[in-house]
């Protein structure tokens, strides 16, 4: 588990090093979005594989929170901008002065945000942040971890599980009240869904992809209503902002705008439902039975205790086609009843009687070997040491190490 978790992180790291200097140039506002994303990606990968991470990575998180926050700060006015152009070329004459007017405050506003991003990226805080986090990456996973040691195909699939779930009931509660702040906790869940199946990805050959297709639609779905909520926010910010200097007509201008995105939003309202159907439709039932088929691969492989709850859309094993011991097999003593081991409870049937005599009535049978943690050594068989005195007579050993041979005379 460790290994996919320093893999993933070293991958995104590097994405988001590699566009910090396209970031400080600012002539692609692509750079920015791609090293906001690729810290989004790397937040979400800090948090799925928590478990199998040094202490350290919180603070990590933590700091690359206030990193995507001043990223953010300027990608969201770059969004805006660029639906401003494309309707400035749809409005009449008369309203493109306007619009030019709402687009230089804009302009404005984002200069303002693009310092405090560079005075970021140039504060002894990046420098410790992007250091500390290459050292702790460099020095790898913990072998004295258990959770770092873990095979990941028996432990993803709970994760996996978690985010569905958590996503499922932001879909629900979202689609029950219709109110904006759902939406984007549904839409925040949604994507830590997806990140976490492409983080996994290869663990599967890569058959994740087509239900990824479906988590994808819906994110980006979300993330168009979640834009034109912030955008008419900001607009209506600007409009009531005193001092602003906006003109009349300007104002209202933005009004139209506003309503844009609200009829905008209502359109993508509409066509939530089937996207929100899919979350947990056939293609999230195929891709759960496949990681349920891997886990029971890699506990057969390994001392691994499987799963601990049952994820929706997986079916387990009924208890009645769990595989029994084998009786116990003990030798007979010499004027001694015959002991056998006890037989263990079967659904359906009623319990042995536990007031029986015989001492091994109450002795402890053997139990499924169920361990506590897992080894990459094979389950051991249990071994049964024959009684001494139940040995056959007049047999030995050969000198030749041939096996068992007659004793002479």
């Amino acid at each position: 588990m460790g290994d996919v978790a320093f893999s993933v992180l070293r991958r995104n790291l590097g994405v988001m090093v590699a566009h910090e200097s396209g970031t400080r140039l600012g002539e692609d506002v692509e750079d920015l979005h791609d090293m906001r994303v690729a810290t989004r990606r790397t937040r979400a990968a800090l948090s799925l594989f928590a478990d199998a991470l040094p202490v350290r990575a919180r603070h990590v998180r933590s700091e690359l929170g206030w990193l995507a926050g001043i990223l953010g700060a300027v990608r969201d006015l770059d969004v805006q901008l660029e639906r401003m152009e494309g309707w400035i070329r749809g409005f009449p004459d008369e309203d493109r002065v306007a619009l030019s007017d709402l687009a230089t405050l804009l302009d404005r506003q984002r200069e303002d945000a693009r310092r405090a991003l560079l005075a970021g990226l140039d504060s002894a805080r990046y420098e410790r942040l992007v250091a500390g986090f290459a050292t702790m990456l460099r020095q790898g996973p913990s072998r004295r971890s258990a959770a770092a040691r873990a095979p990941a195909g028996a432990v993803v699939p709970d994760l996996i599980a978690a985010r569905h779930r958590s996503a499922n009931k932001a879909a629900r509660r979202a689609h029950r009240s219709g109110e904006a702040d759902d939406f984007h906790a549904t839409r925040i869940r949604v994507k830590r869904l997806r990140y976490a199946l492409e983080f996994v990805s290869e663990i599967y050959d890569k058959r994740t992809a087509k239900y990824v297709r479906h988590v994808v639609k819906l994110q980006d779905a979300l993330g168009l209503m979640q834009d034109a909520r912030v955008a008419g926010a900001k607009l209506h910010e600007l409009a009531t902002a005193e001092g602003s200097g906006l003109s009349p007509t300007t104002v209202f201008v933005m009004g139209g705008v506003t309503e844009r995105y609200r009829h905008e939003k209502d359109e993508l309202l509409h066509k939530l439902p089937g996207l929100l159907h899919e979350l947990r439709g056939p293609e999230w039932r195929k891709l759960s039975a496949l990681m349920e088929r891997r886990r029971l691969e890699l506990s057969a492989q390994y001392r691994w205790p499987g799963s601990t709850t049952a994820s929706p859309g997986l079916r387990t094993a009924p208890p009645s086609e769990a595989p029994r011991p084998a009786p116990l097999a003990v030798g007979p003593a010499e004027d001694s009843p015959p002991v056998t081991a006890p037989v263990l409870p079967t659904p359906g049937l009623p319990a042995p009687d536990p007031t029986a005599t015989h001492p091994a009535a109450v002795r402890p049978g053997p139990s499924r070997l169920v361990p506590s943690a897992w080894s990459v050594e094979p389950a051991p068989s249990p071994e049964v040491t024959p009684d001494p005195r139940t040995r056959p007579q007049g047999l030995g050993t050969s000198n030749n190490g041939g096996g068992p041979q007659p004793e002479r005379p």
